[in-house]
């Protein structure tokens, strides 16, 4: 699986990491995904600002895509730390969710995309690379 270029067709609001980073792995519009994700929360569109893990999950899933949690992440990791070690895995080929401290991330192939930065970039210039990992899943298409 690869990922994908956010396309924000009609999108003139605040970019949130979590439909972001559900755009960029299923290739949807932002637009499309901030309103499933709203819907699943529970809330109208333009109050959407954070995305639960649970919710994360259960949009993947409706979607065609499965997360598969990675277990093998220390305390206290940071993004950059992280993706040093597991270059050497199959883990590094896929695409990669990752929640840092309150935000989401996606890797593939130890470049970074977020709301952020739009355009991946690699983990040593990406401004995140200094957070602490909360959480890490593997993203693949059913």
């Amino acid at each position: 699986m690869k990922l994908n270029n956010l396309r924000a067709d009609g999108w003139n609001s605040t970019k949130w990491c979590g439909p972001t980073a559900l755009a960029l792995i299923t290739g949807r519009t932002l637009k499309f995904c901030h309103n499933k994700l709203a819907r699943i929360e529970g809330k109208e569109p333009r109050y959407l600002k954070g995305v639960y893990k649970p919710s994360m999950r259960r949009a993947l899933q409706e979607m065609g895509y499965q997360m598969e949690r990675i277990n093998f992440v220390r305390q206290g990791m940071t993004l950059r730390k992280y993706i040093e070690e597991v270059q050497t895995t199959e883990h590094f080929r896929g695409v990669m969710l990752v929640n840092v401290t309150r935000h989401y991330v996606v890797i593939s192939k130890g470049m970074v995309v977020d709301n952020h930065s739009i355009v991946p970039l690699p983990v040593r210039k990406h401004p995140m690379r200094r957070k602490r990992i909360k959480n890490v899943w593997i993203v693949k298409k059913k």
